[in-house]
């Protein structure tokens, strides 16, 4: 979401001003437009789990069951999206809940 006031004031602060400003007020419009153009992760989670209640017949998954099906899933649903593929060292990031 864009925060108007940080954007009423960069654009207040390019009035005269030299172009380091001008390059800050650029950057922030076009970070900000990238955020409404490309999925955020819990966007891109819902959305996957929306689709999964969606489908005819079951989806299980859990840790007796195999994974195959579950990474096919992910793929198809990552391809339609045109989301980009992990990068290394990406399950270091990660915060499992313990349940």
């Amino acid at each position: 979401m864009v925060n108007t006031n940080k954007l009423i004031n960069l654009v207040d602060r390019l009035r005269g001003v030299p172009n380091d400003t001008a390059q800050e007020a650029a950057d922030y419009i076009e970070e900000s437009s990238k955020s409404h153009e490309e999925l955020s992760g819990s966007e891109a989670v819902v959305g996957f789990c929306g689709w999964l209640t969606t489908r005819k017949g079951k989806t299980v998954m859990g840790s007796g069951t195999d994974c195959t099906h579950i990474a096919n899933l992910i793929q198809v649903f990552c391809d339609e999206n045109s989301l980009s593929a992990p990068v290394d060292g990406w399950e270091d990031k990660l915060k499992h809940p313990n349940s």
